[in-house]
């Protein structure tokens, strides 16, 4: 009884975690992703995480996203940094992000995106992700959405 009450309560607080962060959103625009063949894919987007007020749990950066690529790779590449590293108390390290894709004409296939931004504030390092997976035709449609980032395990806060 006394476990399962402790992984009652655990669990609860990782949702309040996640829950306080509700109100940080990563905007994508100007997506272009598409495969010519199973060893030629590409992908670019740019991407925005807004410092807000309602939020002081990640910085805000503006990072830039290209790669040459290869059908199903889901290996995270650097994305270009623009503008300060500097956010508030956070210095902004690194952004990475992948997507992985399969033919256009392979109706029906899912496509997995995620991006993953990596930062501290010269006591602790934190690492947040965010991402989403579609259908293949819905995702190239969009070219531009929102998606909503959580604390990597292991994060310190």
């Amino acid at each position: 009884m006394q476990f399962t009450t402790v992984s009652i309560l655990s669990a609860l607080s990782a949702l309040a975690a996640v829950e306080a962060h509700s109100d940080t959103i990563w905007h994508v625009t100007d997506l272009n992703a598409g495969c010519r063949s199973s060893s030629d894919c590409s992908y670019f987007f740019n991407i925005v995480g807004d410092k807000s007020d309602k939020s002081d749990f990640t910085p805000g950066f503006s990072a830039q996203c290209t790669a040459r690529t290869q059908q199903l790779d889901d290996s995270p590449r650097p994305c270009t940094l623009v503008g300060s590293r500097k956010s508030g108390k956070y210095n902004v390290d690194e952004v990475n992000a992948y997507v992985s894709q399969t033919l256009s004409d392979e109706r029906g296939s899912e496509t997995h995106f995620d991006v993953e931004v990596k930062f501290n504030d010269g006591s602790a390092k934190y690492i947040y992700h965010a991402g989403k997976t579609q259908n293949y035709d819905d995702f190239v449609a969009a070219k531009n959405f929102d998606i909503y980032p959580i604390a990597e395990q292991g994060s310190a806060k």
